[in-house]
């Protein structure tokens, strides 16, 4: 099963237009399988890097370029 975000966007999700109720399936060309493989995918980059998100919005797919940030 794919990650819905459960809770709303905040920091570069949000300002990169991603939404409460997106589905991650790609993160940097990777797939997206797993709350794990979301994790190892990010953790491989560190704060300024851009990377593209895929998610999937209603059954449509939008690639989005999101520039990382530290927590």
């Amino acid at each position: 099963s794919k990650m819905p975000l459960r809770r709303p966007a905040d920091g570069a999700a949000s300002k990169a237009g991603i939404q409460q109720g997106d589905v991650i399936v790609k993160l940097d060309g990777k797939d997206i399988t797993t709350y794990k493989s979301f994790l190892t995918a990010l953790y491989s980059h560190k704060a300024g890097d851009k990377v593209k998100v895929v998610v999937n919005r209603s059954g449509t797919e939008k690639t989005i370029e999101v520039t990382l940030q530290e927590k």
